[in-house]
């Protein structure tokens, strides 16, 4: 879970520009689970393509 985590995280750093990039995160628990979200401004894969 680290590595995966860590790799995310990598790859919208390397995908946000230096000036104005914006990364968040956040965590939650539902239904007795948890969940963590991640978003950024950066280029990527569009909602139509991803999961969103």
């Amino acid at each position: 879970m680290k590595i995966a985590l860590t790799n995310i995280i990598v790859n919208a750093i390397e995908a946000m520009r230096t000036q104005d990039g914006q990364l968040a995160r956040s965590t939650l628990l539902i239904a007795g689970k948890y969940v963590i979200q991640i978003a950024n401004n950066g280029c990527g894969i569009s909602a139509k393509k991803g999961l969103i």
